[in-house]
């Protein structure tokens, strides 16, 4: 606002002689650089109709032209016609080196807020050094701003920079008010701040105080007062000075600016802030409070992350040393079956056995082992699968007593090696369960392989079906293998479908495995969208149940190709429930 009182003020040879090009240089230059010209709404150029006259015209520049027009005063004005008419004239100044200093200030009527009044001065240098110069006011600039655009644009604006004013509201209240009393309000924050923030504000700082007198050099004027332009014959010219409105002359020197009440007197704006807090003191409390809060919570943050680093550290080191007994313990699953069909190979190649009885039971042993390799190699490779995801199960109707049938033949060596009865009861209505039958049967198959290893002297298997309710169109199929050996601690429950987690027991008894069994079970079970549960006791053996998706006979009568498409977690409770 500032520069454009200043840019925008008329200077007196462009009201003389009627030349408008100068000052259009200057409105240019203004509007390239000015934030927005909408600030401006309106420029009157007030001068004599005729020299002497004290009869002042108006007129009007035309940005688009750049001349200015013929202009009715306005209305709203009318209480400044008599004053600039009595401020024009010269204006009288003592001859001698003191006479800037006590020389009458150049003074305008009062304007409201949003109207800037500046006068035209010419100043003629003397003809010689002992005259005093003279010094007139021959018109004025009236800059009228647009109120509107400053309380709705600028002003919001500039809170918003500087106070940091938006959606998420702002720690000030923020007020801009006439500094001359009764202080109304330019600008608020809010509704009511103003009066608020008037009565304690943290911060009063004037705003369009005036600035030191600046002079600028306009043309030449002859002695006898002619006007002369550039390259003109005859006399010298004298100097033609533009003076800007400042403050008066006084006989100290001037002092630099300071905002305080007498800064605020001599300025037409005041700005007033202050924290939400109340005060600036309690703003700093509530400061510290919460940069204490954050740096607790910073801390209680390092602290957990640093905990679990620990814990996964501790995972990280209990997974390298189950994968090292993994492949410890396959390696021995390995070795052993490979040893043994070696060595009966070789007896049998070399002719050590003869009788037709002893070789039939060497080729017993050989299909016992190269099954247990096989069996081995296949767990192996069904993690794998699993853990890539690379793995597509087929989905089909598997009838229940098929799948139990496949699992007992496939599992008849070890049971014969045992010696292990088993008791099968399934319900003649059984449904079919609908899955991959390959992958079902190796679930099962490595649940009755642990109750086998883990059946003890008791020697005995139960192999048991049932169906549950679920819903009309898809039943639940539970199929349980229970045995009553040496059963799973408490402790171990949780961990056993844990891949390569072997039980206490297990690992004291030097029971063979490699603990991948029943983490291959539950998650062949996810993948069908079953679930698993185990119950067991030390020294009362145990029940693994898995409960898989059954098939309805009116589905199976329409269609059994339909593909059930989602994912399962698998977690186990210490109870066992999965």
């Amino acid at each position: 606002m500032s520069r454009a009182a200043q840019t925008l003020q008329v200077d007196a040879v462009s009201i003389r002689d009627n030349q408008w090009a100068a000052y259009a240089e200057r409105y240019d230059r203004w509007a390239s650089q000015a934030t927005d010209t909408r600030l401006v709404h309106d420029i009157l150029v007030v001068d004599e109709e005729t020299r002497g006259s004290r009869q002042l015209r108006a007129r009007r520049w035309n940005p688009i032209t750049h001349a200015v027009d013929a202009a009715d005063w306005p209305a709203e004005l009318g209480d400044l016609r008599d004053g600039i008419a009595s401020s024009l004239g010269p204006v009288p100044l003592r001859p001698g080196p003191e006479r800037r200093r006590r020389r009458e200030p150049i003074t305008l009527p009062h304007t409201d807020t949003y109207t800037l009044l500046r006068p035209a001065t010419q100043f003629l240098a003397p003809d010689n050094p002992g005259a005093a110069p003279r010094l007139s006011v021959i018109g004025a600039t009236i800059i009228r701003l647009d109120p509107d655009f400053i309380t709705t644009s600028l002003l919001p604006g500039l809170a918003a920079q500087h106070f940091h004013l938006g959606d998420q509201g702002s720690d000030y209240r923020v007020a801009i008010v006439e500094a001359e009393p009764p202080h109304h309000t330019i600008w608020e924050s809010a509704p009511g701040v103003a009066q608020a923030v008037s009565r304690n504000p943290d911060v009063a700082q004037p705003l369009l105080g005036r600035r030191p007198t600046i002079v600028v050099a306009s043309t030449g004027i002859g002695p006898s007062g002619e006007n002369r332009g550039p390259g003109a014959s005859g006399p010298s010219p004298r100097m033609f000075l533009e003076l800007v409105l400042g403050p008066p002359p006084t006989d100290d020197e001037p002092q630099p600016f300071r905002p305080g009440a007498g800064a605020a007197a001599e300025s037409r704006w005041l700005l007033l802030a202050t924290h939400q807090a109340g005060s600036l003191a309690e703003a700093v409390s509530a400061v510290r409070r919460r940069n204490l809060l954050l740096s607790s919570g910073i801390l209680l943050l390092l602290t957990t992350a640093v905990g679990l680093i620990a814990v996964s550290a501790r995972r990280a080191q209990r997974l390298a040393r189950q994968q090292v007994e993994f492949v410890a313990a396959v390696s021995h699953e390995l070795r052993t079956p490979v040893s043994v069909i070696d060595t009966a190979a070789r007896n049998l190649a070399d002719g050590f056995v003869a009788d037709p009885a002893r070789v039939r039971t060497y080729g017993t042993t050989i299909n016992a082992e190269a099954r247990r390799l096989t069996e081995t190699v296949e767990r192996v490779l069904q993690l794998s699968g699993i853990a890539s995801g690379s793995t597509a199960l087929p989905h089909a109707a598997v009838p229940v007593e098929v799948l139990v049938r496949e699992s007992l033949a496939a599992s008849q060596g070890e049971l014969d090696a045992r010696s292990v009865r088993v008791d099968v009861d399934l319900p003649d209505t059984l449904p079919a369960v609908y899955g991959d039958a390959p992958a079902l049967r190796s679930a099962l198959q490595n649940l009755i392989s642990n109750a086998i290893k883990y059946g003890g002297e008791a020697r005995w298997i139960g192999i048991h079906a049932s169906a549950d309710a679920g819903t009309p169109s898809q039943p639940m199929v539970t199929l349980t293998v229970s045995d009553r050996g040496l059963g799973i601690p408490p402790e171990d429950r949780v961990h056993v479908l844990e891949p390569f987690y072997r039980g206490r027991t297990a690992m004291r008894l030097r029971i063979p495995g490699s603990g991948l069994g029943l983490h291959l079970v539950a998650r062949i079970v996810a993948a069908h969208h079953g679930h698993v549960h185990i119950a067991s006791e030390p020294g009362a053996g145990t029940r693994v149940s898995m409960s898989l998706p059954g098939v309805s006979q009116r589905a199976l009568g329409v269609s059994a190709s339909a593909e059930v498409t989602a994912s399962s977690a698998v977690v186990v409770s210490p109870e066992g429930h999965v």
